[in-house]
Parts: C-alpha cells; sequence; structure tokens
C-alpha cells in the first residue's frame, strides 16, 4: 500500500498569481520520501552505505494553486537487485470541488551505493523488506 504525505502549499511554491510552479512537486514529493528515508537509515546517517537518485521523469496532469489541499501518495514500483523504484502521486482538493483530482505522477529510481568506493552494491535484506512493506500496484487496487 502507498503511504501519504500531506502538504501545504507555500507562497514560494507559487508564482505572483498562486499557480504552483512545476519545481514544487520536486520538492513535495523528496519531502514525502523523507519518512521511507529514517525508515531505511535510522536517524538519517547514510552514510558509507546510501542511495543515489539515478532517474526522475514526471508527468504533469493538472494545475495546482496555493489554496489547494495536497496529498502525496509514495509507494514502491520495483525493487531490483541494486536499485528500486518509487511512483509517487500529487493529488489535490479544493474547497469548490472536494473529489480528490491526482495532478501529477513520478517515478524516481535510486540505486544502493558503498560511498567508500563509490560504486553501487546490492540491496540488503533490511532495505528489501522495508521497500517491499509500502509495494503496491494501483492497478490491481482497482479491480
Amino acid at each position: 500500500m502507498y503511504y501519504l504525505t500531506k502538504i501545504l502549499p507555500q507562497v514560494a511554491d507559487t508564482n505572483m498569481c498562486g499557480h504552483v510552479d512545476c519545481l514544487a512537486f520536486a520538492r513535495w514529493c523528496d519531502r514525502a520520501r523523507a519518512a521511507l528515508y529514517e525508515e531505511l537509515f535510522p536517524g538519517f546517517r547514510f552514510l558509507p552505505h546510501g542511495l543515489v537518485v539515478v532517474n526522475v521523469k514526471t508527468d504533469y496532469l493538472r494545475e495546482t494553486f496555493l489554496d489547494d489541499r495536497i496529498e502525496v501518495r509514495t509507494w514502491t514500483s520495483r525493487i531490483g537487485e541494486k536499485s528500486f523504484e518509487l511512483t509517487q502521486e500529487v493529488w489535490r482538493t479544493r474547497d469548490d470541488d472536494p473529489t480528490p483530482a491526482r495532478c501529477s505522477v513520478s517515478v524516481s529510481v535510486f540505486c544502493a551505493i558503498d560511498f567508500n568506493v563509490h560504486k553501487s552494491e546490492p540491496l540488503g535484506e533490511r532495505f528489501r523488506e522495508i521497500l517491499r512493506k509500502y509495494q503496491w500496484d494501483p492497478e490491481e487496487s482497482r479491480s
């Protein structure tokens, strides 16, 4: 199942007309991943074994505004030997339309790395257990 992070847009996320800039979506997704980072790296101790982002793809589906209520849904969509993929969706609700609307979909690929030798390494079993807790397929949920 996905985990949920609620975010209130800030003025700094917008242009002067209250329209949220696309870069805010990346910051929101990063903020939503913090809970996973802390679970993978207790106390945020990333060294000597850590993660690097090797790819991010975002599709923007709807615009958002300063007065929207934002939720970021995050789940593990793939676990490989040395890497894994997280999918994140940004959803909004509004006072004039309380039906949630999906605004973006981001897929990020992370690679496990040993910073001592600056090389990728296999994901450890503890990492895999944590990532499996958040594995989810939205298509299976809809059927």
